[in-house]
């Protein structure tokens, strides 16, 4: 997909009917990670977005509202919160991030929120950069570990760990 085919993008939040046939298609995460982020959004407690690029789904991210959902790091910065954004590896560079970034941004701020932060490895220089663009700032919270699991590439399931930081926006 060419940067100007990423306009045909869509980007929708889930629904609880959905993340069973959702967590199958997208195989990238732990199909219970999908229904885990849908009741959330059921339950006001964030939004869980879908980017769509011709029936396919090719990224997500979960923007959590302040609360028993937020990290250590967000409950700090009392701000709302984007967890997770992903885009498969086929689809990078070709704006699809931009695009579930600035919804999770746009829903943040409809929600009233004024401040939306997000963990971002140290390695990550291509999420780094993306983030510097659209103005997150280091919140000089230090650098922690993050730990989840997930599928790799073969289907197994694996703790992974990343040293992060923690960067904070304005909106």
């Amino acid at each position: 997909m060419t940067r100007e085919a990423s306009r045909s993008v869509a980007i929708a939040p889930i629904t609880i009917e959905e993340a069973d046939g959702l967590a199958r298609r997208m195989a990238w995460r732990q199909p219970s990670r999908h229904l885990e982020r849908a009741v959330g959004q059921r339950g006001g407690r964030g939004l869980y977005l879908i980017a769509w690029c011709g029936g396919a789904p090719v990224g997500h991210s979960f923007v959590k509202w302040p609360g028993d959902l937020s990290s250590r790091q967000a409950r700090a910065e009392r701000c709302a919160e984007v967890e997770d954004l992903f885009v498969v590896p086929d689809h990078r560079g070709d704006g699809i991030g931009t695009a579930l970034l600035e919804a999770s941004e746009q829903a943040a701020r409809e929600a009233g929120h004024d401040t939306i932060g997000l963990a971002v490895a140290l390695d990550n220089e291509g999420a780094r950069r993306l983030y510097a663009r659209r103005g997150y700032r280091d919140a000089a919270q230090g650098v922690f570990t993050l730990r989840w699991t997930s599928l790799d590439d073969q289907g197994v399931e694996r703790t992974w760990r990343e040293m992060c930081t923690y960067l904070v926006k304005d909106l």
